[in-house]
């Protein structure tokens, strides 16, 4: 109850959520510039294996996080650990652990980030730090910032804002925006929602537009020359 009490206190005063830069309320109307996330989230961390545990223990968790989630608060971290016992006589390791973290990941982390960071959110001022696999990972300023993936290769060092495209269990992935159509790539083309490798490769031949229905007249599919023209920039 405790816990619950904090979590919902906090997200009452930090949980008004910035979108695509502007601030969105429930009631108020406050507006203001943001960064793209929450002012400020609670975060929780869940210790498997200390003494007294049971095999229902897990099952008062999930459901605990599942009544939190039915009422509408956001948490920005869940953690879970398993203890080593050093000090003190616990049930240390349980074979069930990795099944139960695995459960939250999936039943309570994707969906949570999808509500603090829904598709179409531009994150801003995203610190590009390192590459892997072509993927260039960065983070917004912060406590716990969250991991953004860009699927192509952008600077080191560098800042960028973000319109995010899609989630993981920990991280979110998206494009640099505003998009720089007429300089992309052909990988960063592609990684635009709905264009693939073919259309990235149109774009390619035919660019430089200077307007939106340029591109337009190129696209078959009008809902994703929609998106491209959302998120890009023509000059």
């Amino acid at each position: 109850d405790e816990v619950r009490f904090a979590v919902e206190m906090i997200n009452e005063v930090g949980g008004k959520k910035s979108i695509g830069g502007e601030i969105r309320t429930k009631g108020n109307g406050f507006d203001d510039k943001g960064n793209g996330m929450p002012y400020l989230l609670p975060g929780l961390n869940f210790l498997y294996g200390l003494p007294g545990e049971r095999e229902e223990t897990h099952q008062y968790n999930i459901e605990f996080l599942r009544s939190l989630r039915k009422n509408g608060n956001l948490l920005r971290r869940i953690n879970v650990r398993q203890l080593s016992p050093v000090r003190i006589k616990g049930e240390g390791r349980n074979r069930s652990f990795h099944a139960w973290k695995e459960q939250i990941r999936k039943e309570i982390d994707v969906p949570n980030l999808r509500d603090i960071i829904p598709e179409n959110t531009v994150l801003r001022d995203v610190h590009i730090e390192i590459h892997d696999g072509g993927i260039s990972f960065g983070r917004q300023i912060g406590t716990y910032p969250i991991l953004v993936g860009i699927p192509y290769p952008i600077p080191i060092g560098e800042v960028r804002n973000v319109f995010i495209t899609g989630h993981g269990p920990r991280s979110v992935t998206g494009v640099e925006y505003p998009f720089p159509i007429n300089h992309a790539s052909l990988r960063a083309l592609s990684s635009i929602p709905g264009v693939g490798r073919k259309r990235a490769a149109s774009i390619i031949r035919y660019r430089p537009f200077s307007d939106p229905g340029q591109l337009s007249s190129i696209i078959e599919d009008e809902q994703v020359a929609r998106s491209i023209m959302k998120l890009s920039i023509f000059n």
